[in-house]
């Protein structure tokens, strides 16, 4: 029983800053588009270093002299392949997903949808 007080207390304390400013569309809009910043630069740290691993091992598939190694050195590029078409593969699922959950990813024109009566105000991020 103390567990669930604990654990509900918890969830309260984390969901309570964001009920409170559940008015304020302009938070909301910052914390997604922060986590896609994130997500994409994670991304592209990935596909980055994916690639450079990549010509690593076409370089040692090249270099490679003895005939029993070769075997080896082609599994590491076609692995190399297919982390490249992954590490691609989610990224554009990462895209397609902002466009069909509607998250900004143009700062000057956010789609924040405002309560009857109230416009946007894009210098303040309020809807006033």
């Amino acid at each position: 029983m103390k567990k669930i007080t604990f654990t509900s207390l918890g969830f309260a304390s984390v969901l309570l800053p964001a009920v409170a400013l559940a008015q304020n569309f302009n938070y909301i809009d910052r914390f997604t588009s922060k986590g896609q910043q994130w997500l994409t630069l994670a991304i592209t740290i990935i596909m980055v270093l994916m690639t450079i691993w990549f010509l690593i091992a076409v370089f040692n598939f090249i270099r490679e002299k003895k005939p029993e190694n070769l075997k080896d050195r082609r599994r590491q590029v076609i692995n190399g392949l297919i982390g490249l078409f992954v590490a691609v593969g989610v990224w554009g699922i990462i895209h397609i997903a902002s466009g069909v959950f509607g998250v900004n990813t143009n700062q000057q024109s956010p789609n924040i949808p405002c309560p009857p009566g109230y416009d946007y105000n894009a210098t303040t991020g309020v809807c006033q």
